[in-house]
Order: structure tokens, then C-alpha cells, then sequence
């Protein structure tokens, strides 16, 4: 049997985050081009702006499955959850930045 030049088809899965790694991964995202000076409070660069688009990122991610979400919920608690993720993922960390 001769080789094709044809591509071989792969199964490429998407790899599904932790709601921590995406809560991270998305605020990076969205303040990766923000000044950023040192001994500054993360809290101070995440605006009610960039809030909702994480918030928007972390539904669509878990409405889609790329996000692990362990009981069904529907898309306004889903939505309270969100931003109760990004809440306590800032008041839960030193966010001063190094």
C-alpha cells in the first residue's frame, strides 16, 4: 500500500478547564495589555467592563463544556455563579501585583 499526501484526520479534543484555570486564563486575557505597574491591587484593573466580558467568557464556556460545571444550572444562576467566581477568586487571593 502506497502512502497518500491526503491529512490524516485526528481526533483533536479540547481540553476542558477547571473553573480556577478559567477564571484565570480569562482575567489574563483581559488585562494582558492594561498598564500595570508594580504593587498594584489586580482588583483595581478588573472594571465592571472587564467583569462582564469574563463573565460572558466563563457562561459561554460552561454552557459549551469547556468549562467542568458540576450540577446543571439554569442561565440565571448560571450567571450569578459566574460573577460570584470572579468575586471570590479576587477577595480569595493576594492580588497585589510583583
Amino acid at each position: 500500500m502506497e502512502p497518500t499526501n491526503q491529512p490524516q484526520e485526528q481526533d483533536v479534543e479540547q481540553k476542558v478547564l477547571t473553573q480556577k484555570e478559567a477564571v484565570i486564563q480569562f482575567l489574563n486575557e483581559e488585562i494582558e495589555y492594561m498598564e500595570v505597574t508594580v504593587g498594584m491591587d489586580l482588583r483595581d484593573l478588573v472594571t465592571k467592563e472587564v467583569r462582564a466580558k469574563v463573565r460572558a467568557k466563563l457562561f459561554n464556556g460552561f454552557k459549551s463544556g469547556l468549562i467542568k460545571l458540576k450540577s446543571d444550572k439554569t442561565d440565571q444562576q448560571l450567571n450569578k455563579y459566574c460573577s460570584g467566581l470572579i468575586s471570590n477568586w479576587l477577595s480569595d487571593r493576594k492580588n497585589v501585583l510583583k
